[in-house]
């Protein structure tokens, strides 16, 4: 089995030529499917589930973590998958209103616990790069982030934060 951060982008994308097989299903029998059922598998379906997909692998890679899903991110990626499932399910007319709200918690669920895992404030940055000088970098208790060593004459003019890794990797 892929890795699940790299499955789940192919399934956002297999949404695509789900939604065009919808559109055309929908053209030739309007009274099986409504055409919303295909503006919902490009829209909650590849939109969606493409986004939160991107969001997370780069948020993993920007904060120095690995690039594993850990259960809290394999649920979020299912309930985008289910959410959109069920809004296409609703351009069948089947269970409309209840598939509409189940489709709704799911995807308020997914992206609210995208927020819950990711708050900014957990993403400390590792490295401070100032006028080509290398500095660790510490929290404060008043939660910003401080340069552990400074050079007294150094200058702050321009800093700039650095991808946390291994020495030698690219930032």
């Amino acid at each position: 089995m892929p890795e699940p951060l790299v499955a789940i982008l192919h399934i956002g994308y297999l949404f695509l030529p789900v939604g065009f097989l919808l559109l055309a299903l929908g053209i030739l029998r309007p009274h099986v499917i409504l055409p919303s059922g295909a503006l919902h598998a490009w829209t909650a379906g590849a939109v969606g589930v493409m986004t939160l997909a991107v969001m997370t692998r780069a948020s993993l890679g920007h904060t120095g973590k690995p690039l594993t899903a850990t259960w809290p991110i394999q649920t979020i990626c299912i309930a985008s998958i289910f959410s959109a499932l069920a809004r296409i399910v609703t351009g069948f007319g089947v269970a409309r209103d209840p598939m509409l709200h189940l489709s709704a918690s799911a995807w308020t669920f997914a992206f609210a616990g995208f927020a819950a895992i990711w708050p900014p404030a957990r993403a400390p940055p590792r490295n401070l790069i100032c006028s080509g000088v290398r500095h660790s970098i510490h929290r404060r208790p008043s939660g910003d982030y401080a340069a552990a060593s400074v050079d007294p004459d150094q200058s702050w003019p321009v800093c700039v934060l650095q991808h946390a890794g291994k020495p030698g990797d690219r930032p």
